[in-house]
């Protein structure tokens, strides 16, 4: 007696099932495919975002040079940060007295400018477009005056073998696939002496510069900071004095209205 179509259809049905069902059991028995070059890479990437890890607070006073095409302005400075997210910086005129107070609180950026009278009040999360001619936020500075490195959320991560003058750097992808930073930490590899951090469109947003490195109770910090935007520096940092760890009142980070 011969099958009817219903028939062979439904045995082969059943076949192609069967053979499913059990390629995704094999497949589910598997363990996980593991990426060892991606593990290495993110643990050495920590040793650099987890640098001086028991600093808490610190205090420093220096100079702060704005520069503007060949102009370059330089001023006295003070500031005060707690690590992650709270900062103030003071930019004093030759009277000593300041021209700029900036500070962050973990939830508000503020900024009073004295010479025109201005206020200005942000989600401290935002960019520090106001004093700076860069997109950089306010945690990424912090990270970056505490020795460590500002590294953003990425999807992908990968060590680039020595192209540069001090070995291997890492490339941090996000979902879109496109680059979003780049670190490069000194030969020991425990030191980040430089950030690339780009927009969405691939373009080079900012570029970090940390040098002049001295270790100050027990912690290695950059005692010079300099910021690049389109391969010309912007903004400069010179640190005379650190004091680490000290106590810090919370309502130095808030500001209000002159």
């Amino acid at each position: 007696m011969q099958a009817s179509i219903r028939d062979v259809s439904a045995a082969t049905l059943g076949i192609v099932v069967a053979f499913f069902l059990f390629s995704c059991a094999r497949f589910m028995g598997l363990p996980p495919k593991i990426d060892e070059h991606q593990i290495e890479a993110e643990q050495k990437l920590s040793v650099l975002v987890q640098s001086n890890a028991g600093l808490v607070s610190f205090k420093g006073i220096g100079r702060i040079q704005y520069i503007d095409n060949t102009r370059v302005q330089t001023v006295r400075a003070a500031w005060a940060g707690v690590v992650p997210d709270r900062i103030r910086i003071e930019a004093l005129g030759a009277s000593g007295q300041p021209v700029i107070r900036l500070a962050a609180d973990g939830t508000w950026l503020y900024m009073n400018s004295f010479y025109p009278q201005r206020f200005y009040k942000t989600r401290s999360k935002k960019k520090l477009g106001k004093l700076l001619p860069i997109p950089i936020t306010t945690d990424a500075l912090i990270a970056l005056l505490a020795g460590r490195a500002p590294a953003y959320d990425f999807h992908t991560l990968s060590l680039q073998p020595g192209r540069t003058e001090n070995g291997p750097f890492f490339i941090l992808r996000g979902r879109w696939g496109g680059v979003a930073q780049k670190i490069y930490p000194d030969p020991t590899g425990t030191r980040v002496v430089k950030v690339e951090t780009f927009n969405p469109g691939g373009g080079l947003a900012y570029r970090a510069q940390m040098i002049d490195w001295k270790t100050v109770s027990g912690f290695s910090l950059p005692f010079g900071l300099r910021l690049f935007k389109n391969e010309q520096a912007v903004f400069g940092l010179t640190v005379e004095r650190y004091w680490l760890n000290v106590p810090v009142e919370p309502s130095l980070f808030t500001l209000l209205p002159p």
